[in-house]
């Protein structure tokens, strides 16, 4: 809250990747809360710690993801004036509603590799999109190959993770955080087809 007060809008995922020391969006946030170990989740395995802080390099952030694609990607693509972008606070219509934070795994291919530590996609791309062509996080060499039930199962998406028993911890844009079922946070309507509601800052399940 007192960062999108600040700064009058979300943060960006990131900082551009020619930047130095590289910035995330937990540096953005840390001066507000100066407690690095609420930037680590405590479920999260090793693999997830892989950035440092830009303020204190000997300690690394992991194990939750940013919605990006719907409150600020910083990723710059040619001729495309909707890059980058953040989102305003009266943008986000049902912050009650609105997904900022989750637990998350990252993109992993199908040898394991993961991508996108800091950031979660929605189960549909957005219709500004990802900044790849691929609609989501992951670029062609980082997604999986979708195959169910195999590390590579969720091709190209940054997806949340369920650390906790079937559920995934999400804090929404109203400051209060719950949990669920990834396939919940899929599927706002209920309805058994995926939909981008919990993460589009309207709640409405046909809009992407």
């Amino acid at each position: 809250h007192l960062y999108v007060t600040d700064a009058e809008g979300f943060p960006m995922m990131s900082s551009l990747s020619t930047a130095s020391p590289r910035t995330r969006w937990p540096d953005y946030v840390y001066p507000y809360v100066k407690n690095e170990r609420i930037f680590q989740g405590p479920l999260a395995p090793p693999a997830m710690f892989a950035q440092a802080f830009a303020h204190n390099a000997s300690v690394r952030h992991g194990g939750y993801g940013y919605n990006y694609q719907y409150l600020g990607n910083s990723r710059v693509v040619a001729g495309d004036s909707r890059f980058p972008f953040t989102a305003t606070d009266t943008q986000i219509e049902t912050p009650t509603e609105t997904i900022v934070i989750s637990d998350t795994q990252g993109v992993r291919n199908d040898a394991g590799r993961i991508s996108g530590h800091y950031t979660i996609d929605p189960p549909l791309t957005s219709a500004r999109g990802s900044g790849r062509d691929t609609g989501f996080y992951g670029g062609a060499m980082d997604c999986g190959s979708g195959v169910p039930n195999t590390v590579g199962q969720h091709g190209c998406r940054s997806t949340p993770a369920e650390w906790h028993t079937g559920r995934v911890s999400i804090a929404f844009a109203d400051g209060h955080a719950k949990s669920m079922p990834r396939a919940r946070m899929d599927d706002k309507n209920g309805d058994g087809v995926r939909d981008n509601g919990w993460w589009n800052g309207s709640a409405d399940p046909t809009l992407n």
